[in-house]
Parts: structure tokens; C-alpha cells; sequence
């Protein structure tokens, strides 16, 4: 099944797919099959973007009961100048260098981590995150966190996607349109294994200091704010600091943004809310540790574990 806007363009597809009705399922695999597929995927490669403004959106769905290949999917896509290549997070647990060398096919620079994540979670993407040079705009970011749990309907795109009132749960397919080159780490979480519980339960989504964030293998809740602030600048990230003063109930100091973190103040964690730039979360010594513990990001007591993603 695939889908399309309207009446409109599905006459569209019917005056351009060259694929006949079948009642054969099998007859993909055939000899006239396989010539005529392959015919589509050379056409699909020659297929130039449009100029016109990205239409990346969720479509209304308009249901073809017709068997197509995923180079047929992709022949229909570049007659509408909106290409997307669709990656299964099943297929990344199974073979995660087989989706990375798809994806390179399809011209996008990718690498897969899997983590450990609570049982509602696994076999879905957990978590993504790009390269801070990566060229992608704000809105296109938004609607693909939007398939990772970050749901900001500021966006026209991430509100036609997730304002169906479904809640927008993660999913474990993932749409990525043609125009986002990479580089772009996708985190696909797993079961977790013997004493991994704590980090399946606490490993928060978005906090790129946990095992399934991006800056986890730097370490950087051990160093100096103007140390940290050094190394993701080098980086090619823009820093935004957040202070959490002492935990004291709902009558204490509120969190505000700071220009630079006070004086002994810890590194507890990061967010990427947006391309490139990084909010940076500090609080006092005293209540560091409790933070972490509770967003994944690494202490003194739970050690850094290994789990492939550096």
C-alpha cells in the first residue's frame, strides 16, 4: 500500500506507473518483473529534485492495492518531487551495516546504534541526531525528531504529521526525505540484557549524554563547563547554558538560561532542540548526580558501559 494525496495525483500515478495490474503477487519475481523494476530504479536515479518548496508532509491515505517494488515506491515519488526513503528499525537490529550501505546507495550518510531500551520501546527508533554541519532546516529537523518522542507543533510539518490525536508514539518506521544527506546517527533500541535494566529505564531520549546520544563517547560531564563549551564549539556546535539551582520543591530558585554557567556548577544534560545548537543543562555539585541518574547521563557509581556506539 502506498499513499497519496488526492483523486488528482492518483490519476497521476496511473498515467505514469508503467507496472500492469496483477492478481500474480508473484509476478515481481518474474523475468518481465524483475526487467521492468529495474527500468523504474534507473529512471527513479535520473529523477532531478524539484526547485519548488519541499512537500515532505503526510499524505491522506488513499489506499492502491497494487504490489509494488521499493524501486516502483521510489519511481512514484519522484513524479510527485517528494522522495523519501523509508528505513525499518527491525531491519536495522537485524543487519545494521545492511541498512547503513542502503542508505549510502540512497545518498545519505548514516550510521546505526542500538541501544538498550524498556520492552514498549525495542524494535523502534529511540533516538536520532545529525551532524552539526549537516544541511537540514529547522522545520525538516522537527518533523524527524517527531518520529523519536520531540513532538513541537510549532511546525507545520511535525502538526500535519502528529495532529491526528494518535499521540504520535514512536514507530519503527522511519521516513527520511531525500534532501537529508547525513551525516545522521539513528539509534534503534534493543532488550535489554543482565544488568542493563538501569539503563533501559533511565535512558532518556533526548539526552545526548546518555549511550544513545551524540556527544556520550566525549565524556563531558567530567570536564569544565569552559572545557565543554571549547570542544562542542570546535565541533561546529552553538551553546546555549541552563541553570538548575539546588533542588528545594516547588518554592526553591526556578531553572533559568545563563550567559555563562555560575561558578561550580556540573554538567548534567544536553539537548539538541535545534540544528546545530546545543542546550546545556548545570546545577550545583550537591545535586549533579541526582540529574544524571535520572536522564542516563554517566556517574561515578553507574560507570560508562559499552554498547557499541562509540
Amino acid at each position: 500500500m502506498t499513499t497519496l494525496k488526492n483523486e488528482v495525483e492518483l490519476d497521476l500515478l496511473r498515467t505514469h506507473n508503467p507496472i500492469p495490474e496483477q492478481d500474480d503477487s508473484g509476478w515481481g519475481e518474474s523475468a518481465a518483473g524483475r526487467s521492468l523494476f529495474a527500468r523504474i530504479e534507473a529512471a527513479s536515479v535520473r529523477a532531478r529534485p524539484t526547485n519548488k518548496r519541499s512537500r515532505w508532509r503526510r499524505p491522506t491515505l488513499v489506499p492502491i492495492f497494487v504490489v509494488l517494488s521499493a524501486g516502483a515506491l521510489l519511481f512514484a515519488s519522484a513524479i510527485a518531487g517528494d522522495r523519501t526513503i523509508v528505513v525499518k528499525a527491525s531491519d536495522a537490529l537485524e543487519d545494521p551495516s545492511a541498512v547503513e550501505r542502503y542508505l549510502a546507495e540512497e545518498g545519505i550518510e548514516a550510521k546505526i546504534n542500538i541501544v538498550p531500551t524498556k520492552p514498549d520501546l525495542v524494535g523502534k527508533w529511540f533516538h536520532l541526531f545529525l551532524d552539526p554541519n549537516a544541511e537540514v532546516d529547522e522545520e525538516t529537523f522537527a518533523l524527524l525528531k517527531s518520529y523519536v518522542g520531540e513532538i513541537d507543533f510549532r511546525y507545520e510539518k511535525v502538526a500535519e504529521r502528529c495532529g491526528d490525536g494518535s499521540g504520535c508514539p514512536r514507530t519503527g518506521l522511519l521516513e527520511l526525505p531525500g534532501s537529508v544527506k547525513g551525516p545522521i546517527t539513528l539509534v534503534v533500541g534493543r532488550e535489554a540484557e543482565a544488568g542493563e535494566e538501569y539503563w533501559a529505564t533511565n535512558m532518556e531520549w533526548g539526552n545526548e549524554l546518555a549511550p544513545s546520544g551524540a556527544f556520550y563517547c566525549m565524556g563531558l560531564e567530567d570536564k569544565t563547563p569552559a572545557q565543554i563549551e571549547q570542544e562542542l564549539e570546535s565541533n561546529g556546535y552553538q551553546v546555549e547554558w541552563t541553570y538548575d539551582p539546588k533542588h528545594t520543591g516547588i518554592d526553591g530558585e526556578e531553572s533559568r538560561r545563563v550567559t555563562q554557567p555560575p561558578a561550580r556548577t556540573e554538567l548534567t544534560v544536553a539537548y539538541i532542540f535545534r540544528p546545530g545548537i546545543v542546550s546545556l543543562r548545570v546545577s550545583p555539585p550537591e545535586d549533579a548526580d541526582r540529574s544524571r541518574r535520572s536522564a542516563g547521563t554517566p556517574t561515578s557509581e553507574t560507570g560508562r558501559p559499552d554498547f557499541g556506539t562509540c
